[in-house]
């Protein structure tokens, strides 16, 4: 008997579906493996904590090989002080010091106290730079920046019955050579202690955690207030060097 519908030729089969389609579908598939790809390797990544990237915290920025911290030069020989020179001492003095070590960062800067910031460029040249006893004729020694001789960090909610004497000895092996804690005045001028302490490391970088007794205090780093002149009620500069009469 003859079928009702019968099966198509392949003719008809290949009029059913153009080259215009097929590159349809091929395109369709190729996206779906793509984003599977992709699914894939997100997954990975967060799978595996190592492949995370970790973003440094601030403090961290001044543990590189070379921070953003310079190198103080002071000045023994007359006139004591390097900002006492005329201006054409001072380009001799700078051209100098590029002939002996190099070229340096920019941001040098003259300070109020008589010294001379340098920002070196390579851990090489700071430490030819710590090294320097002489710049032509003068006579120098330098030093690092304190945030670079002195690692200081805090820790809040430190409980008040605790003596800078105690903290510090319990603190030792980790360390801390010094605690300081902060202090706030009442309306009768007497010292209220405060819960955060500051804590002074003789370690390379500064932690991101202390333990005590099991207790774990989260270590944040120590930004100084800015210098107050009490002559002029400027910032920047101390009583002692305050130029206004």
């Amino acid at each position: 008997s003859t079928p009702l519908f019968p099966p198509p030729t392949q003719n008809h089969a290949m009029a059913q579906h153009t080259p215009g389609d097929l590159t349809l579908v091929s395109s369709a598939i190729d996206q779906s493996m793509e984003v599977e790809e992709c699914n894939n390797k997100r997954k990975q990544i967060s799978d595996n904590p190592s492949a995370r990237r970790v973003h440094p915290r601030f403090s961290d920025l001044f543990d590189q090989p070379i921070s953003g911290a310079p190198v103080i030069i002071h000045l023994t020989s007359e006139p004591k002080a390097l900002t006492l020179l005329s201006l054409t001492e001072k380009k001799h003095f700078i051209n100098a010091l590029i002939n002996i070590v190099g070229t340096h960062r920019e941001g040098t800067k003259w300070t109020h106290r008589g010294d001379l910031n340098i920002y070196p460029t390579t851990n090489g040249q700071k430490k030819q730079l710590l090294e320097l006893k002489s710049v032509k004729e003068f006579q120098i020694y330098c030093t690092l920046a304190m945030s670079e001789s002195i690692i200081r960090g805090i820790i809040r909610n430190v409980p008040i019955n605790n003596s800078d004497e105690e903290l510090a000895e319990l603190l030792a092996d980790q360390g801390v050579t010094k605690t300081q804690r902060f202090s706030s005045m009442s309306d009768d001028g007497t010292k209220v202690p405060s819960q955060t302490v500051t804590l002074f490391f003789n370690t390379p970088s500064l932690p991101r955690k202390v333990v005590v007794a099991h207790e774990i205090f989260q270590v944040k780093q120590f930004i100084p207030r800015p210098a107050l002149c009490r002559r002029c009620w400027n910032f920047g500069h101390p009583e002692e060097s305050c130029k206004t009469k």
